[in-house]
């Protein structure tokens, strides 16, 4: 009887080394995925009890963002990173969008130190549901965001003049090491079936409110719209705390970019820099219309730990470089929006 034998092959050298190198990738990068999630479980997990009781022109901040809780001064936050809260920051965002799109204009107004409130809190919000427009003045007079602020809101309200701070193409960064406060207040425009007025589709403000118990940032993003009986009520809202943060490590909340028809009137000249050393001419690049960058506080990053490694490419950029105005913000957050000013100039 003949008995025929098969030999039995394994695997060969070259695919033991690669089988084993994939294993080796697979396992380091799951046991890097574990550290992440442990750490930010342990770390951020539910809620933190926050203080907010800022004096001066941010007293009665949370009663000002959020009217049915008037006379309160402690909230219970979601620390960031929160992908819950970064999935409510979403809706907001998206909310924003369909209003844009509906839109006939969007101003962004610069609100550092100041509450949107007209006098001393409560007060009157500066939130109208319309606004009365000046006898004389022309659309094309109201192509930017000072000219929205000097030409509409103040003639409205003269308290425009202190809450807001009038601004060309870059939002004022508050001043000093640890600044409590940096806002801002986007006033969507819509039409209206009413001469002489302006209709106020609806009005998003951003604030950026320092802590100290705990140490960090509070930050809040709301809608606000018109209510036929008075003003504006709150609609949507997200809000994070940031933990060890500063105000300063997030912004500036806007850059304006001008038509670029503007370059007809050359402003190169020292006295037109901004407080980045960048010429004006540098933002007048709007083909067919003025148009706006904004960015949004996030809570799925953590603020003042992101984008650190960007500073330094970010201050040696060459005098000129508009990009020296927002370099950073590309690491500190996702919600960046690019803004039409007046979509139908």
């Amino acid at each position: 009887m003949r008995v025929s034998c098969r030999s039995l092959k394994g695997f060969t050298l070259p695919e033991v080394l690669v089988a084993g190198a994939m294993s080796a990738a697979f396992m380091t990068a799951a046991a890097l995925s574990f550290q992440a999630v442990t750490y930010n479980q342990q770390r951020y997990q539910g809620l933190v009890s926050v203080t907010v009781n800022s004096g001066g022109g941010l007293a009665g901040a949370v009663g000002n963002f959020y009217p049915n809780l008037t006379g309160q001064t402690i909230l219970n936050v979601y620390g960031s990173p929160a992908y819950g809260r970064a999935a409510a920051a979403q809706n907001v965002y998206e909310r924003f969008w369909e209003d844009v799109e509906k839109a006939s204009a969007v101003f962004c107004l610069s609100r550092n130190g100041q509450l949107n409130v007209a006098g001393t809190p409560p007060g009157n919000l500066m939130r109208p549901k319309e606004l009365p427009f000046p006898v004389g003045l022309t659309f094309t007079d109201v192509d930017s965001h000072s000219a929205f602020l000097l030409n509409v809101l103040i003639p409205y309200n003269s308290a425009a003049s202190t809450i807001y701070t009038d601004y060309r193409n870059v939002s004022p960064i508050p001043l000093g090491a640890d600044p409590i406060h940096v806002g801002g207040s986007v006033y969507v425009i819509q039409p209206y079936d009413i001469t002489g007025e302006l209709g106020v589709r609806a009005i998003y403000e951003i604030d950026l409110i320092k802590t100290s118990s705990p140490v960090g940032v509070y930050a809040s993003v709301r809608r606000y719209v018109k209510n036929v009986i008075a003003g504006s009520d709150l609609s949507d809202y997200y809000d994070v705390f940031y933990e060890d943060a500063k105000v300063t490590d997030f912004g500036p909340l806007f850059v304006a970019f001008e038509k670029s028809s503007r370059l007809a009137l050359p402003e190169s000249a020292t006295a037109d820099e901004d407080s980045y050393g960048v010429t004006a001419d540098a933002y007048k690049v709007g083909p067919r219309a003025p148009f706006t960058f904004m960015w949004w506080p996030d809570p799925a990053l953590m603020l003042g730990k992101d984008g650190g490694e960007l500073v330094g490419n970010a201050a040696a950029l060459s005098a000129g470089d508009v990009r020296a105005s927002y370099y950073e913000m590309g690491a500190k957050t996702s919600l960046m929006s690019v803004v039409p000013i007046f979509p139908s100039l």
